[in-house]
């Protein structure tokens, strides 16, 4: 059964990578056992993909890459990353659980859209998205250049864009945080316009806040509406910290979508040694 199961595989990867080696004579094709670094020890699953021999003998990525990640990683994530019990852990995984990634190689460098499906474990981001989908834009030259975005479940979503590695670009998230849903947009690095903090339920405490910045990101004022008069009841300045400093995680963490000489690049650029 392993023999007939690598065989189906790798007549499966040969089928889509058909193209791109029709177009180059020197393109060879993998299928088997890969590992996606930079997530505590790695995620073990397997990997489809096409390349080119280099002249010192390591592999040049040239086309289509398609990971999937093992069960066995999968479970880990949940245990591991999610703090899922044993019962609720078998429950998703029965509901046909995985995490993939999607994307294509030009010279080593990842290059157009790329997505990652499932619960990826991105660190600073607890919430658990079972359906969770994220996707960068790269450049020719392999920079994170363009539209991106992140898709959670319960309406989270983030929709933004990248300038060379940096998000400097227009940033609006829809995100449930501590019994609460954030609304706002980013520009430049910094919150503009009305953010508002609204309560779950109804039946919470908490009335909705709205939270004002300038279009340069200067904070204006943090207020509640008065039910009976309509007026502006002013709290203290937790909402403004709250909205000014938040920061999503894929923000911080640019570093876990990066493969190849995408990765080398990014490293040397902003200055980190090869073991980080």
């Amino acid at each position: 059964m392993r023999c007939n199961k690598h065989y189906f595989s790798l007549l499966a990867v040969a089928a889509f990578a058909l193209p791109a080696a029709a177009n180059d004579a020197n393109l060879k094709v993998y299928s088997g056992p890969f590992i996606i670094k930079h997530v505590n020890e790695g995620i073990k699953g397997t990997a489809e993909y096409t390349y080119k021999d280099a002249p010192d003998g390591t592999r040049i990525f040239q086309g289509p890459f398609k990971f999937k990640a093992d069960p066995e990683a999968v479970e880990d994530i949940l245990v591991y990353f999610f703090r899922k019990d044993r019962e609720e852990r078998d429950q998703i995984i029965k509901s046909g659980l995985s995490l993939t990634i999607e994307g294509n190689f030009d010279n080593d460098y990842q290059v157009g859209e790329w997505k990652w499906s499932g619960p990826w474990p991105i660190y600073y981001l607890d919430p658990f998205y079972k359906n969770q989908i994220i996707k960068f834009t790269f450049s020719s030259d392999g920079k994170m250049e363009g539209p991106a975005s992140f898709i959670g479940e319960d309406g989270d979503s983030y929709t933004f864009t990248i300038t060379d590695n940096k998000p400097i670009g227009t940033f609006n998230l829809t995100t449930a945080i501590e019994n609460y849903t954030l609304k706002g947009t980013w520009r430049n690095g910094h919150p503009i316009g009305t953010w508002t903090k609204s309560p779950w339920s109804e039946d919470a405490y908490e009335r909705t806040r709205y939270i004002r910045f300038s279009d340069s990101g200067v904070f204006i004022e943090s207020y509640s509406i008065d039910d009976m008069t309509g007026d502006k009841l002013y709290g203290d300045d937790y909402d403004y910290r709250y909205s000014h400093d938040f920061n999503p995680s894929i923000f911080k963490r640019l570093d876990f979508f990066l493969m190849r000489r995408t990765l080398k690049d990014f490293k040397r650029h902003e200055g980190y040694d090869e073991d980080w």
